[in-house]
């Protein structure tokens, strides 16, 4: 099943970050997509595996995007998902927001790579 998050505006995100805190589903990871008019375009997997903390998936170069598409099985999804990026051709401001903040993301990060890592949850 698909679950899709759509943008208020097209954007160029640059990173998302993940939180579950229900456990690990390792056997049936979520497959991550971004989706630009029709061109789905797959990002990575989550799965669960870090228990109560945010997992960023950081993107090689930012990709332009009207929405995310996270194809889950089951109840295997992340609580939380946060999105990082500006919209294109508008004003800079929040894309996706979840009910509490990431604390531990730093104004203007530079992206270097693709990388999930893992954050504990204060």
């Amino acid at each position: 099943m698909d679950v899709r998050l759509t943008f208020e505006h097209r954007s160029t995100i640059s990173k998302l970050s993940f939180f579950d805190h229900t456990g690990i589903f390792t056997d049936k990871p979520v497959s991550i997509y971004t989706l630009n008019d029709t061109t789905k375009t797959y990002l990575g997997l989550f799965d669960g595996s870090l228990f109560n903390s945010f997992v960023d998936l950081n993107l090689m170069k930012p990709t332009v995007a009207d929405a995310i598409i996270i194809h889950k099985y089951g109840n295997n999804i992340p609580q939380k998902v946060n999105i990082f990026g500006n919209p294109v051709n508008g004003v800079a401001k929040a894309i996706v927001s979840s009910p509490t903040t990431n604390p531990n993301t730093p104004p203007g990060s530079t992206i270097v790579g693709l990388s999930i890592t893992r954050r504990r949850n204060n």
